[in-house]
C-alpha cells in the first residue's frame, strides 16, 4: 500500500475567524464563475458565499462557453477531487470584502507540499474585480481583471478546510 507524506504550512495562520464571524452579506454575485484572461489561457474561480473559494489551474478553452468542459466538470461537481473532497485542499481558500477590497487566502501546491497564497484586489462593480496576483515567492506580480459570468448552477463548497476548521486559524 501506497501512502503519501504532504504537509499543509501554515494552517494557523489562515484567517477562517474572519469568514466565521462575517455577517454573509456579499457585495459581489456567487452564482457563477469568475473569469480572467492570462495570455492566451484563462483562469476561473468560483466564490462561495460562505467566505470559501476554489481557483486552480488556467484552461486554454474558454471555462465559460456553455460546452467547455470546465462547465461541465464544474456542474457535475467532479472538478473538486471528486473521491473525497477532504483530502483535496489543492486550490481551496478564503475570501472577504472590506470596504472596495476584496482579500484572499489560497492553497497552493509547492512541490508536494502546501501553503498559502495572499492576493489583495480592488473591486471595480458587484459582478468584476481586479487582483494583485503573484504565484509564488519568485514569480512576477499581475494584476488580473476577473469578470462573472452567471451560471444555473452551483456546486458543493464542502471542502478540507471546512471539513477540518479546527485544524485553523488561531488558537
Amino acid at each position: 500500500m501506497l501512502s503519501s507524506c504532504v504537509t499543509i504550512h501554515n494552517k494557523q495562520v489562515l484567517s477562517v475567524d474572519i469568514i466565521q464571524n462575517k455577517e454573509k452579506v456579499s457585495t459581489i454575485h456567487t452564482q457563477g464563475i469568475y473569469l480572467a484572461e492570462q495570455g492566451n489561457e484563462y483562469l476561473p474561480m468560483v466564490l462561495f458565499d460562505n467566505g470559501y473559494f476554489h481557483m486552480n489551474f488556467t484552461y486554454q478553452e474558454n471555462p465559460a462557453h456553455q460546452n467547455s468542459q470546465y462547465l461541465q466538470k464544474l456542474k457535475s461537481d467532479s472538478l473538486f477531487f471528486p473521491k473525497d473532497k477532504k483530502y483535496g485542499i489543492w486550490g481551496w481558500g478564503i475570501w472577504w470584502i472590506e470596504g472596495d477590497s476584496i482579500l484572499m487566502e489560497h492553497y497552493v501546491n509547492r512541490v508536494g507540499d502546501y501553503d498559502i497564497n495572499r492576493y489583495r484586489g480592488i473591486m471595480t462593480s458587484d459582478t468584476s474585480f481586479k487582483l494583485m496576483y503573484r504565484l509564488g515567492e519568485r514569480a512576477n506580480v499581475d494584476t488580473l481583471e476577473f469578470s462573472y459570468f452567471a451560471t444555473d448552477f452551483k456546486p458543493d463548497s464542502s471542502n478540507y478546510i471546512q471539513m477540518n476548521i479546527e485544524e485553523f486559524g488561531k488558537k
